[in-house]
């Protein structure tokens, strides 16, 4: 059977958005319940997820919708970020042990991904942002609404690429240390393991490793790069509205979120809930990306 690179990045990137859903949304339903419920309700995650698949069962418990926030999006960008980081690798590494290649290919990763985020996070912005009362206008909380409001209030088509710059230095960031991270851990755990275990074979497919790798990669990402995804969202979720919006730059936007109390404190707000996703969701998405690779290759 002939190499098709091209469909086997594909097919790797679609896995592996399968895969963030199917871990993901799960552990974003627990955090949810928790953050809504009095504390005596759920009183641990445990706890949570054996009352929550006692009275819903599996699949309406835990993978309903949100909002009805379609479960597409995640898939989506996560399918795109591995497929194209696939390809950029094909073409920009040529030495495998120098990990600025990987970051290099993760930065442009971001690049091209960001022109996909952009539209998706800024509609998911405005939602949260309603829910939260944080505009003085109101639209229903369906996709639908929000889509047809920014359109008509946001300049049409060009006015859901708001907040593009914040979401391009976020994406750019969080990838290249998300894919850089994750190589560079991976090409020591592998060192170390066959040093331990000479008389193993060099191909043999390391799976713990991969996800000890995979889990720092996100980890790598998550703890350098949250602080930018918090500007992004707070420009993002901000008013559409020309007249009204809150923040009038990037750099305005830190101004005031550093204002509030004089401290990052603000800038790591959610931080350790979402330590908890990220972790298992990365570890299992290099896996399966790395699972697809070896049986296609």
């Amino acid at each position: 059977m002939k190499k098709n690179p091209f469909l086997n990045d594909l097919l790797a990137g679609c896995v592996c958005g399968v895969t963030s859903v199917a871990i993901s949304h799960p552990i974003e339903t627990l955090l949810i319940q928790k953050k809504i419920n009095s504390p005596g309700v759920y009183r641990n995650f445990f706890h949570s997820f054996q009352l929550i698949y006692k009275r819903q069962g599996i699949i309406n418990g835990f993978y309903r919708g949100n909002l009805n926030l379609p479960l597409i999006s995640p898939a989506l960008i996560t399918s795109i970020q591995f497929f194209l980081y696939g390809q950029l690798t094909r073409y920009f590494v040529r030495n495998e042990n120098d990990i600025r290649q990987y970051m290099l290919c993760g930065a442009l990763t971001g690049l091209g991904l960001s022109l996909i985020e952009t539209p998706i996070c800024f509609i998911f912005a405005q939602i949260h942002g309603n829910l939260n009362r944080r505009h003085t206008h109101t639209f229903n909380f369906y996709l639908k609404d929000c889509v047809k409001y920014i359109y008509k209030n946001n300049g049409g088509i060009r006015g859901f690429y708001h907040g593009f710059g914040s979401t391009l230095i976020n994406s750019m960031a969080t990838s290249m240390f998300y894919f850089g991270g994750y190589e560079y851990i991976k090409k020591h755990l592998y060192e170390i393991h066959y040093r331990i275990f000479p008389f193993q074979k060099q191909e043999k497919h390391l799976r713990t490793d991969i996800l000890l790798s995979g889990a720092f990669g996100g980890l790598c990402a998550y703890s350098i790069c949250y602080p930018l995804d918090q500007i992004r969202l707070e420009i993002q979720a901000d008013d559409v509205r020309p007249g009204h919006r809150k923040y009038s730059s990037y750099f305005d936007c830190i101004k005031q979120i550093y204002e509030q109390d004089h401290s990052i404190k603000k800038f790591y707000r959610g931080f350790f809930p979402g330590i908890l996703k990220a972790i298992p969701i990365n570890a299992a998405c290099f896996l399966a990306y790395e699972e697809v690779y070896r049986l296609l290759e």
